[in-house]
């Protein structure tokens, strides 16, 4: 009885591991205001682009403009790693 948990302990563990890769394979892609990030299923920034002309307008305005985009870049790869996740629940039984 518990051989068969530790197996299954580790199919889960499996399952896991390659969720985590699934989720760092999803690229989100957002623009706010001049402002493009990408940001990975596993909620990591990948890349940040500026448009220049913000550049030369005062430092809140670009800082409001990251922060719009960053933060809408993790609210869609939160979704999108929510939905991968859902797909897992039999799985896990839940």
């Amino acid at each position: 009885m518990v051989f068969g948990n530790i197996g299954k302990m580790g199919e889960m563990m499996k399952q896991a591991r390659e969720m985590q890769k699934r989720l760092a394979s999803i690229v989100i892609e957002k623009e706010e205001k001049g402002v493009k990030v990408k940001v990975s299923g596993d909620m990591e920034v990948l890349g940040i682009e500026i448009d220049p002309a913000l550049l030369s307008s005062d430092a809140n305005k670009l800082a409001d403009a990251l922060k719009k985009a960053v933060n809408a870049g993790v609210k869609e790869a939160k979704t999108a790693a929510a939905r991968q996740l859902g797909g897992m629940g039999g799985g896990f039984g839940l």
